[in-house]
């Protein structure tokens, strides 16, 4: 179970896991950036370089920051540049 922010600000709980849920979203328009977070491409605010060749992922609708995992930088940005 983990928490859903919507782009509205809205908030839900969600039962499914991470892995169940990158089963079923498309994977042109979500990734998972981290061991606990899915992000929607239309929900990145700001994207920065961070120490060790990773990088930092600011996410709107409330700005968190959020880390790419180091193994999953290189996807990551493959994906945004599809």
């Amino acid at each position: 179970m983990f928490r859903l922010i919507a782009l509205s600000g809205g908030k839900s709980i969600v039962e499914n896991s991470l892995i169940e849920l990158t089963e079923v979203l498309d994977p042109g328009k979500f990734f998972q950036i981290n061991r606990n977070t899915i992000t929607g491409i239309s929900s990145i605010n700001k994207i920065s370089n961070y120490f060790n060749r990773r990088v930092i992922v600011q996410l709107k609708p409330d700005n968190r920051e959020v880390v790419v995992s180091r193994e999953r930088v290189q996807n990551f940005k493959d994906w945004l540049n599809k």
